[in-house]
């Protein structure tokens, strides 16, 4: 079975090291180089044939990985592209998602889950939690496209991103039955009916709406269902 070839860009020449060691450690990744300035980083991707490459966010400025995005696609159009940062900056997530990106890592995180989620990315598997993760990458795309009619309505086009991005990144953090009991709730189902359903108690629903207010830091189920309503939430999910 052919190895997963993979490239960094990335400033901090000492992490490339570290991620370097760890790749080649790998029986089912080959290494093929690493970059750590945009310059250097062009000419790598211009050079070399990768199937993942991992782009910091910060390098020579704040967004050269991101400004190094259209240089891949042009090169390398079957490649796919892993971001990676040291902080969950959500403005440049969204740019990175509505721009194609695959994943994006935190270099906080252990090397194990880099390599998982370049063999997850590889595989064409959504590195997020499946059933929902796509949808989101979709909307993040939705919305881009849309930037320039929320342009001319006079619009807050980032606090309007910010906002829809925080409530599908809460998405992501909810278990299979909180998502599937907010689904409910919010299509106007009540606790009873939920659990009458589910052969449950009343106040096993309820402690799974607890939970759910608490992942959103919502005291109020009415107000979080009212927020998601106004953003037409669940429509990207059905």
């Amino acid at each position: 079975m052919s190895k997963i070839r993979v490239i960094i860009c990335d400033d901090q020449q000492y992490m490339c090291e570290c991620f370097e060691y760890a790749l080649k450690e790998t029986e089912d990744i080959e290494f093929l180089g690493y970059a750590t300035n945009k310059r250097d980083s062009k000419k790598l991707i211009e050079s070399v044939m990768a199937d993942i490459v991992l782009l910091d966010i910060q390098m020579d400025t704040a967004t050269t990985g991101l400004e190094l995005i259209p240089i891949v696609r042009e090169n390398q159009p079957n490649a796919k592209i892993i971001m990676m940062t040291v902080h969950e900056d959500e403005e440049y997530i969204f740019r990175a998602f509505s721009e194609g990106v695959s994943d994006y890592f935190l270099k906080t995180y252990p090397t194990e889950d880099l390599i998982k989620s370049i063999r997850m990315v590889h595989n064409s598997q959504v590195v997020l939690r499946p059933y929902i993760a796509q949808k989101i990458l979709n909307e993040a795309g939705r919305i881009a496209e849309k930037q320039k009619e929320l342009e001319e309505d006079n619009l807050n086009i980032k606090e309007n991103q910010k906002s829809l991005l925080y409530i599908l990144n809460i998405m992501t953090k909810l278990s299979t039955a909180e998502f599937e009991i907010l689904k409910e709730l919010y299509y106007g189902k009540t606790c009873s009916q939920l659990a009458e359903e589910r052969y449950v108690t009343e106040s096993t629903i309820r402690t799974h709406t607890g939970r759910i207010l608490k992942k959103f830091e919502y005291g109020s189920m009415k107000k979080l269902l009212d927020e998601l309503k106004k953003m037409n939430a669940f429509s990207m999910f059905e």
